[in-house]
């Protein structure tokens, strides 16, 4: 399989596709299983969220210093990959599986190790992404794939969600997951290996030796202006969509009454999702680069969410509509953010080795 090769990145963006589909899962319905399954109050379901929010950013900023710092004969992404998403996979099926202990501290120790190891294979995940794409424009041909496939199992996921859960429970959608997870990544770890290719310290030039980031360069990389400033609004982003998605199905099964008007919004939402991501190319040519993609899908996300929460009250059909659209405007900008964080690691590296 050639490197650059529809196959090939189509192959990589499956991977992250079924990967997506933990958190998708989890951020859609891990308050409504510990205040209705595991039966705890909406005080102490803000308790175990903020513990476990709190591990997650920890293990986020451990995880990256490994995937950075290793060099193993496996690969120095596609192995993390293959460990986190298979780990992920397999540690959420048993998360959801409490009740048989009757332990909502069991429930967020697996998550928060589940997360962990999920934020693992994300973050060699994209690391890879500079590997398989050199410049700005094969990458953001490999992201929107990317996205494009994370809308398709996402949809998957919105169609089958609540009728699986009804019938069978969280763990059994979880356990589809898995099996679409190991099923992904196992190919794509075995296709990468002329693409990420293990060489020992040895065999290494000067300055490919010299490439290779210390600690201390990792350190000044992250903490400098453009990068923090990038990644204070990717968090924002992030951790809105998140909250936005727990609270959706709150209204649906609270507010409305309905809990199948959730089917219906997260079925339109995708697909708009991967409309958005599919639009993100022509966006990009049309605004000129990465960056003004990223500003242009979150200003049609806000716009959309300001409509949303003005019309909630009045109208649930409406409420869903505004909100799938704005939706669409997210997956814009999370289609060109891969492509901008990349940019702007470039970026700064160049910035520190030319000491301008």
């Amino acid at each position: 399989m050639k490197q650059k090769s529809k196959g090939f990145i189509h192959l990589y963006g499956i991977a992250d596709g079924t990967m997506a589909m933990l958190p998708t899962i989890y951020n859609s319905y891990w308050s409504l299983f510990l205040t209705s399954a595991a039966g705890l109050t909406a005080a102490g379901n803000a308790i175990v969220l903020s513990i476990i929010g709190v591990a997650d950013i920890i293990s986020i900023l451990l995880v990256s210093f490994i995937v950075q710092k290793c060099n193993l004969r496996f690969g120095k992404f596609r192995f993390w990959v293959l460990i986190g998403g298979v780990g992920a996979a397999i540690t959420r099926v048993v998360a959801f599986t409490p009740l048989m202990f009757g332990s909502v501290a069991y429930f967020a120790v697996m998550i928060v190790i589940s997360s962990s190891l999920y934020n693992l294979a994300y973050c060699a995940y994209m690391g890879m992404l500079p590997v398989i794409a050199d410049t700005q424009e094969e990458r953001m041909a490999a992201v929107t794939a990317q996205q494009q496939w994370v809308a398709v199992f996402a949809i998957i996921v919105s169609l089958i969600s609540v009728t699986v859960i009804q019938n069978v429970g969280y763990a059994a959608l979880s356990a589809i997951a898995a099996v679409a997870i190991i099923a992904s990544v196992i190919p794509m770890y075995i296709a990468t290996k002329d693409v990420d290719v293990y060489k020992p310290v040895e065999k290494m030039s000067e300055a490919e030796k010299e490439a290779q980031p210390s600690t201390w360069d990792m350190i000044r990389l992250l903490f400098n202006v453009p990068m923090l400033t990038y990644l204070i609004g990717s968090v924002c982003k992030i951790v809105g969509s998140i909250g936005l998605t727990m609270l959706v199905s709150y209204y649906y099964t609270y507010a409305f009454g309905d809990m199948s008007m959730l089917t219906v919004y997260l079925t339109i939402s995708t697909v708009l999702q991967l409309v958005g991501a599919s639009l993100a190319p022509f966006i990009n040519r049309m605004v000129k680069g990465n960056r003004n993609t990223f500003a242009a899908g979150l200003l049609i996300d806000a716009a959309l969410l300001a409509i949303a929460w003005l019309i909630g009250s009045k109208s649930a059909l409406l409420f869903t509509i505004a909100l799938s659209i704005a939706y669409m405007g997210w997956a814009v900008a999370h289609t060109a953010d891969a492509a901008y964080y990349s940019y702007i690691g470039d970026y700064v590296e160049y910035k520190f080795e030319t000491g301008t």
